[in-house]
């Protein structure tokens, strides 16, 4: 997804955080 430009490495490490926080929620 980074390498073709669709997200910035900051967007990209943005919603992985938001993912990780709702998993977590979800579990």
């Amino acid at each position: 997804i980074i390498s073709q430009g669709l997200m910035t490495q900051d967007e990209f490490d943005e919603a992985r955080a938001k993912a990780l926080a709702l998993f977590e929620y979800g579990q």
